[in-house]
């Protein structure tokens, strides 16, 4: 007998969300284990799960820091110990074996919102 695949949705618990997540199961077992996991309530999206980690209006720069660690078999990136020999992002990559230790890398995003004089009107965009 084939094994198929199925898409399990999960809706968002936090009160008045709206968003979904969808993962596929490989099998009827994989898709009990994400019930087990996400269902019955326990499913929350990025917005509510680590709404630190959100940038927003209100939140407009995030920073992450690492710094390298030696451990006996190599040089890794981590926050408080070590983690990865090698972090990348948009932009960036970076080998931990490359910097001595106690190196610490500091990651930033930015939304820059334009004033309101610099959006264009939608018309202008083609769009009626």
């Amino acid at each position: 007998m084939s094994r198929r695949a199925q898409t399990v949705r999960f809706k968002c618990s936090h009160e008045g969300c709206e968003e979904y997540a969808l993962y596929t199961a490989d099998d009827r077992k994989h898709a009990a284990r994400l019930y087990d996991t996400y269902g019955n309530g326990k499913y929350k999206c990025v917005r509510h799960a680590h709404p630190e980690e959100v940038l927003s209006a209100d939140s407009l720069v995030k920073t992450y820091s690492m710094k390298v660690f030696k451990e006996r078999h190599g040089m890794f990136w981590g926050v408080d110990k070590a983690g990865s020999g090698f972090v990348f992002g948009p932009g960036f990559k970076a080998y931990a074996d490359d910097f001595p230790e106690g190196t610490e890398i500091k990651i930033s995003a930015e939304v820059i919102i334009p004033k309101p004089n610099q959006i264009p009107n939608i018309n202008e965009r083609g769009r009626e």
